[in-house]
């Protein structure tokens, strides 16, 4: 299952990356977030931490590459600690999940959290806000409400675009014998 949850992991860190490396591509971000959310629907808190580890260590491998110039264990520290904070993040919202359900608006609500967390620790301006910036409807959005509430919306769509997949399996998947 490590293949898979990397499956899931590495193609969301992966449209992640398309979006904040190629401005133009900035729509990438409305769906980055949903082959890793949906994952994170059907997970254990094993799982999770395995989903955490593989899609933080994916993203900022590449994400914190830029200070390898400038030092090595500069590298090593923000890989490892922005690594730890996804993790803890996806843990959470597994948590949540097998406590009450896929809730939109608390997966949101913890995203804002790990993008503030981020922020203070050093890391740019999150994931997300690099990517829509480019846009000038959501230029304006980050100069009256700040970068925070850009990414509550965004992963908002993202986790209500996993609520109707979710919804929309469950009602198509046959309830009998399988041939």
């Amino acid at each position: 299952t490590w293949a898979e949850s990397f499956i899931f992991a590495g193609s969301s860190a992966l449209l992640f990356h398309i979006a904040n490396l190629f401005p133009i591509y900035w729509y990438f971000s409305f769906i980055a977030l949903i082959p890793f959310l949906y994952r994170t629907t059907k997970a254990t808190p094993n799982e999770s931490l395995r989903l955490g580890i593989l899609f933080g260590f994916s993203f900022f491998m590449i994400s914190a590459s830029s200070a390898i110039p400038t030092s090595l264990l500069l590298f090593i520290i923000k890989s490892l600690l922005g690594t730890g904070i996804f993790t803890l993040f996806t843990w959470a919202v597994v948590y949540i999940n097998n406590r009450y359900g896929f809730k939109p608006v608390l997966v949101s609500l913890l995203w804002t959290g790990l993008e503030m967390t981020l922020f203070k620790l050093g890391f740019a301006i999150g994931f997300l806000p690099e990517a829509v910036i480019a846009h000038p409807f959501f230029h304006g959005l980050v100069v009256l409400f700040g970068f925070v509430t850009v990414s509550a919306i965004i992963v908002l769509l993202n986790s209500l675009l996993v609520l109707v997949i979710t919804n929309h399996l469950l009602k198509k998947r046959p309830y009998g014998k399988a041939v």
